[in-house]
């Protein structure tokens, strides 16, 4: 099986903090989740695609 992981952070507001930031920059997953208070966009922060997701529609 291939397994992949996809790293998630939740957030009340939509900055992203430079923890996250870092992490995705080292550790380059194609993708990653962001649940927020409200707000549907996707965002590119390297090689990383980044969903912003409101926490409700999960």
């Amino acid at each position: 099986m291939n397994e992949k992981i996809i790293p998630v952070e939740v957030k009340t507001e939509t900055k992203l903090r430079k923890g996250f930031i870092s992490f995705l920059n080292t550790y380059k997953p194609a993708r990653a989740l962001v649940l927020t208070e409200q707000e549907f966009r996707t965002e590119k922060i390297g090689q990383t695609t980044v969903a912003f997701i409101p926490y409700f529609f999960i």
